[in-house]
């Protein structure tokens, strides 16, 4: 078992490839580890926000703070935090 406190896990501000505005993620568990899961909290500042992308991997999304939107293949949801959201990655 491996116990992991989310303020010692180094913060990592993101580049604009994938993001527009100011993101910073925190990864206390990555597939370097050989494991096939990984697991980021990601703070999105205020106006920040995805470019469009998709995922080969199943994805959970968990919100804990303020709202926004998720696009899903052609649908988009609002997202509000204590709700947790499930894409198939597909």
């Amino acid at each position: 078992m491996k116990i992991i406190n989310i303020k010692n896990v180094p913060k990592q501000h993101l580049g604009l490839s994938l993001f527009i505005g100011r993101v910073i993620r925190q990864s206390p568990v990555t597939d370097n580890e050989g494991s096939d899961l990984s697991i980021d909290y990601v703070h999105f500042h205020k106006g920040a926000r995805n470019k469009f992308h998709k995922h080969s991997n199943d994805q959970v999304l968990i919100v804990i703070k303020g709202e926004g939107i998720v696009a899903a293949h052609d649908e988009e949801f609002e997202v509000k935090k204590r709700r947790y959201y499930l894409d198939s990655g597909r």
